[in-house]
């Protein structure tokens, strides 16, 4: 069995309606074939912003990623000066909810 790790990147807004949800469109799913031994998996995100993720392979190709993943919203858990932690569902209405850890990008 491979064990792939997946990173969702996306681009982010407040909500209008100033409740604490954050209105997500996906850009991007590049991912490495294995978890690289030296790095946290926190770190890998920054690694592939920078083009720097070891045995970085591509999941779904841009293009693919921005025309059918639509986006949704997300509900905010931690928010810091470098790092924001929500969960939420990228369907509407759906039971399952995954949790994104993000970056600032300087």
């Amino acid at each position: 069995e491979q064990k792939r790790i997946g990173l969702l990147r996306g681009e982010y807004k407040l909500n209008e309606d100033g409740a604490d949800l954050l209105k997500v469109k996906f850009t991007d799913y590049p991912g490495t074939s294995e978890k690289p031994d030296d790095f946290e998996l926190w770190q890998l995100p920054e690694l592939a912003e920078n083009g720097n993720l070891p045995n970085q392979i591509t999941i779904v190709p841009s293009l693919i990623v921005k025309l059918f993943f639509g986006g949704g919203q997300l509900r905010e858990v931690y928010t810091d000066d470098d790092l924001r932690i929500t969960y939420g569902s990228s369907k509407k209405k759906s039971s399952t909810e995954s949790i994104y850890v993000m970056i600032r990008v300087k």
